[in-house]
């Protein structure tokens, strides 16, 4: 059954393809229908991962080094769909959003040094933050299976930008401390994105 004005929808959106790392899912979308052929959306994404890597000091295996690594990102979009005839199953859709992803990550070493063990050596790395505005055009369908359940898929190509913030990250190996910054970085692109 083919949603109608006054719709709400809930659905988790995977990321089955993609040329960029932006905008990574799966995520949260709110569908609203304001008319029978015309939607709002709402997107929502919160994502965070901690990975740690260990190495043993060669000379005495009790004696062991890990560099931890953790990652988190959160992303908002909000769009328009305007939904097309199909059948009473199948509704074809255009559209078109803005999104926000913002991301960050960093390291932390102990007795760890670029992927051997090293007493005493020690650092905290911003190894990533960033900020990415987009803009994106897709065309889509939905499938109805049954009253509450249907699937999905959307192709999309759209541009983002994205600015990464001068970071700074020390390092201690035992004997001699220091800092290290790296430059403010903008890029900006293009990318396509198959989701379901």
């Amino acid at each position: 059954q083919k949603p109608t004005e006054g719709s709400l929808l809930t659905e988790a959106r995977f990321n089955i393809a993609s040329n960029q790392a932006n905008f990574d899912l799966p995520s949260l979308r709110l569908r609203y229908f304001i008319a029978e052929d015309m939607a709002l959306r709402l997107d929502l994404g919160v994502n965070g991962k901690k990975t740690t890597t260990y190495v043993v000091d060669p000379t005495d295996e009790k004696n062991t080094g890990s560099n931890e690594l953790k990652t988190s990102g959160f992303t908002l979009g909000l769009g328009v769909e305007k939904h097309f005839s199909g059948n009473e199953r199948f509704s074809p859709y255009m559209s078109a959003g803005l999104g926000y992803l913002t991301s960050k990550g960093t390291a932390t070493w102990t007795d760890y040094n670029s992927g051997s063990y090293q007493k005493d050596s020690k650092a905290d790395i911003n190894s990533s933050q960033s900020n990415t505005l987009g803009f994106n055009l897709g065309f889509g369908a939905d499938y109805w299976i049954g009253k509450s359940f249907y699937l999905g898929a959307e192709f999309g190509f759209g541009f983002n930008s994205t600015k990464r913030p001068e970071l700074t990250s020390t390092y201690d190996d035992g004997t001699t401390k220091r800092e290290v910054k790296s430059q403010e970085i903008k890029s900006s692109g293009f990318e396509t994105s198959t989701l379901t």
